[in-house]
């Protein structure tokens, strides 16, 4: 095996351990300057960057990046036309070779590279979903010609840093979407619950807490006992399980409760059965309005109209 292969194949391995990194890392950061130095040491440069473009799409920040001056790397910024390296590489959206930055006629060597005494150099764009996240590139202060294969390198380091950046922006919309969610749920003003399959609450809302006469949520999880004594009849927590287990939902199932003080309630809930692929029960879930008022009422209108109900057992009302 000749020193060029071997040299190509420590390239290969570099590149291998670096996507294994990151499928599992969550440290973006991290991950970028490990690439870069992976991308120095691979193709034996002195600098190498990682160039994000900002919103604006007017400049690229220096977001990591191993042989550049101290300080630079996050706040040093460089420019997105097509007049200079980084900006001609997102403008051709292909990789780019620079033999020597004092003739190129492309486009202009940035202050960045200028001031670090480049001269050779390549670079290629790390894309985004809905649109290029930035360039990777490797810069060398010697003379040199870049091989197929070096850009072959940078393209693969370029496209592992793309995947985790993609996989990033959707874990952060899948969060904030749970955090929204969460959100939502927690100050809803009807009663949120998810119940494991034996009934007992994985996840229960303020409103729950309330209803069930606690201060908090904390709190009623702490006495969940109580909380599972919450039907006035123990055999109505049967037959709604029941009866939702059979019909898979239920809308407006009224039962009759009591709250921690031992108070009753009346209480309206629509709820569903969430199943695996399998068919097993996974957890029920829904939505409780507390309708005690409403049943007092009709109670109170109910024995009203009794009271008032003329009796006719007597004769004749003449």
């Amino acid at each position: 095996m000749t020193d060029e292969v071997r040299y190509r194949l420590r390239q290969q391995v570099a590149v291998a351990e670096l996507g294994q990194r990151a499928l599992v890392s969550t440290d973006l950061d991290r991950l970028m300057n490990e690439a870069t130095a992976l991308v120095a040491m691979g193709l034996n440069v002195e600098l190498c960057k990682v160039l994000e473009l900002l919103p604006d799409g007017k400049a690229l920040l220096l977001k990591a990046g191993v042989g550049w001056k101290e300080g630079l790397v996050g706040n040093v910024t460089v420019g997105a036309g097509a007049d200079s390296q980084a900006g001609y590489t997102l403008d051709t959206n292909e990789p780019v070779i620079v033999e020597d930055l004092r003739s190129e006629e492309r486009f202009h060597g940035p202050p960045l590279l200028v001031e670090h005494e480049v001269v050779s150099g390549l670079s290629t764009i790390i894309t985004g979903k809905e649109r290029q996240y930035g360039v990777l590139g490797a810069h060398t202060r010697s003379k040199r010609v870049f091989t197929s294969d070096d850009v072959n390198l940078l393209v693969a380091v370029a496209n592992i840093l793309a995947a985790a950046v993609e996989r990033t922006r959707m874990e952060n919309e899948l969060k904030d979407a749970e955090e929204r969610y969460r959100s939502i749920i927690e100050n809803a003003a009807e009663g949120f619950f998810q119940n494991a399959p034996d009934g007992r609450p994985l996840i229960i809302n303020s409103a729950i807490a309330r209803m069930a006469g606690f201060d908090s949520v904390e709190e009623a999880m702490a006495n969940i006992d109580t909380v599972l004594s919450f039907y006035q009849d123990p055999s109505q927590r049967e037959a709604f399980i029941g009866e939702l287990y059979k019909k898979g939902e239920v809308k407006g199932y009224e039962m009759q409760a009591r709250r921690r003080d031992g108070s009753p309630a009346w209480f309206s809930v629509n709820a569903r059965v969430v199943r695996g692929n399998d068919g097993e029960v996974l957890y029920y879930e829904g939505f409780v309005e507390d309708v005690t008022k409403r049943r007092e009422y009709e109670d109170a209108l109910r024995d009203s109209e009794e009271l008032n109900r003329p009796d006719f057992s007597g004769g004749s009302i003449f």
